[in-house]
């Protein structure tokens, strides 16, 4: 079984867009919060972004590095920049052909269908699910979103077929999806390891997780490495 990882580098620079708007929301408890509070996004933005206490990060590939915080932040943004030209920034990420991991999980994100099973997956090829699950079970691979939060359900994809890219695939979404009307906010990295480890509790595996399997979801949450 042969598992594949984009790896992209991302240099630590902030891009700022002609838009004014702020988001203040702050989140009052313990642990670093990602806020969207200076966070801009323009036409090549590196998806790196503001950590509370001086730390940054990027919306990493799919693989062992992902972290939940900065999705949430960037999608937050574009989401108060309204549908147009959120769309605007995504097609200007996506034809850069730098960021194909992120623009497939911000799609997943930001687009939804009226039948969640109408909502076609990214071809990217096999994905590698723990604990048994099936394209079936997680509809929005290569995440979940639960209470809000984007979890990765898989590290990685098995070469099968054709692969797509990000341009395609946002282009099916802005053609045949809606723009989702589920809210990002700024989440604490506290909130965020008590939400995924509920969702691992409440998820019905079809065969128990191990702990290093366990470890690729609970680290989603960690911090950010600067």
């Amino acid at each position: 079984m042969r598992r594949f990882y984009h790896r992209m580098a991302f240099p630590l620079v902030l891009l700022a867009c002609g838009c004014d708007q702020k988001q203040s929301d702050v989140v009052e408890e313990s642990g670093r919060v990602v806020s969207t509070d200076d966070v801009y996004v323009g036409d090549s933005m590196p998806l790196n972004l503001p950590v509370n206490g001086g730390m940054s990060g990027p919306c990493n590939e799919i693989g062992w590095n992902y972290k939940v915080a900065p999705y949430i932040a960037v999608a937050a943004h574009l989401q108060m920049m309204g549908k147009e030209e959120a769309i605007r920034i995504l097609e200007s990420w996506a034809d850069s052909g730098n960021h194909e991991d992120q623009i497939i999980i911000f799609c997943r994100m930001l687009f939804t269908t009226k039948r969640k099973q109408d909502f076609e997956a990214p071809l990217l090829g096999r994905p590698v699910y723990m604990g048994q699950k099936s394209l079936e079970r997680w509809y929005l691979s290569p995440i979940e979103i639960y209470d809000g939060i984007p979890i990765l359900v898989t590290d990685g994809y098995c070469m099968e077929g054709i692969k797509g890219t990000s341009r395609m695939y946002l282009n099916y979404c802005i053609k045949n999806c809606e723009w989702s009307e589920q809210r990002y906010s700024p989440v604490s990295l506290d909130q965020l390891k008590v939400v995924i480890g509920r969702w691992l509790d409440e998820t019905k595996w079809l065969k128990p997780l191990t702990d290093r399997q366990r470890t690729f979801f609970v680290n989603q949450a960690n911090e950010l490495e600067g």
